[in-house]
């Protein structure tokens, strides 16, 4: 009798684990709400999706709205009689949708991304339209959002919230270097393999108390070390040449100047 109940309960162990290897006692897939999400299809209106707006752009709504109103009268193109042009809301999303653009032009992230059912062919995604909206990126938000800092006050300001902040004195920007992963170009060699054992490029950036970054270097080869990247980039060689007119220098701590007394 045990051991036929034995025998029982392996048979059962085996139609369980044959069950579970094909999928049988996991719970029921949830059906697809949606063949091409709505989102995908106008983003001309995408205030209906906060999640899935900033599972795109990783910014909010508001913060994407704002960034397009900037820039709007710069990469709208002009309608004419044989077809509309692609909207200024989706050539934005090309330029900022990190896993288009790092796929096709030049980097790969190595991990998938949510963002890869865009729906845009790389026909309507030609490399000079990408490389004319991050210029246009470039030249309306450099002055307001990373004006050059190549002025004395500014620079004290930058040190006294650093010395309040962190209890650092007499400092002026924090500095380090970020490898973006990339595949390496032809006939490069080993010139863009780093020490972390992949292909990079080197973001180099200096930020103030606030994380925000101050200046940025990039394009530098993965194989460089921090130290060679900053002192060859044009921060870097102002600050060795002594061309960012930095504020006079200053005692860390000042000391006070005690009467002189004879009895002590």
């Amino acid at each position: 009798m045990l051991w036929m109940d034995y025998n029982y309960y392996m048979r059962s162990l085996q139609v369980i684990s044959i069950a579970e290897s094909f999928g049988y006692l996991n719970s029921p897939r949830k059906g697809r709400e949606f063949w091409v999400h709505p989102f995908n299809k106008s983003r001309e209106d995408n205030e209906q999706y906060p999640q899935k707006c900033f599972e795109y752009y990783r910014m909010s709504i508001q913060s994407f709205d704002e960034l397009l109103e900037n820039v709007r009268p710069h990469i709208t193109k002009q309608i004419t009689p044989f077809r509309n042009p692609v909207s200024a809301e989706e050539r934005l999303t090309l330029t900022i949708s990190s896993n288009f653009w790092f796929s096709f032009i030049f980097f790969k992230s190595g991990k998938n991304d949510k963002r890869k059912d865009l729906s845009a062919s790389k026909s309507s995604a030609q490399l000079v339209q990408i490389r004319e909206i991050c210029s246009v990126l470039w030249t309306i938000l450099q002055p307001k959002e990373m004006p050059d800092p190549n002025n004395p006050d500014k620079w004290l300001e930058i040190a006294n919230q650093f010395y309040i902040k962190t209890n650092f004195p007499n400092c002026i920007g924090a500095i380090d270097g970020k490898h973006i992963r990339c595949i390496n170009p032809k006939n490069e060699g080993t010139m863009f393999f780093n020490y972390k054992k992949y292909f990079s490029i080197v973001l180099m950036a200096v930020v103030d108390e606030d994380y925000c970054f101050t200046t940025i270097d990039d394009g530098a080869y993965g194989r460089e070390s921090d130290s060679t990247i900053f002192k060859d980039c044009p921060f870097g060689k102002k600050l060795y040449s002594e061309e960012l007119n930095l504020p006079a220098p200053q005692l860390v701590y000042p000391i006070p100047r005690i009467p002189h007394n004879p009895l002590l």
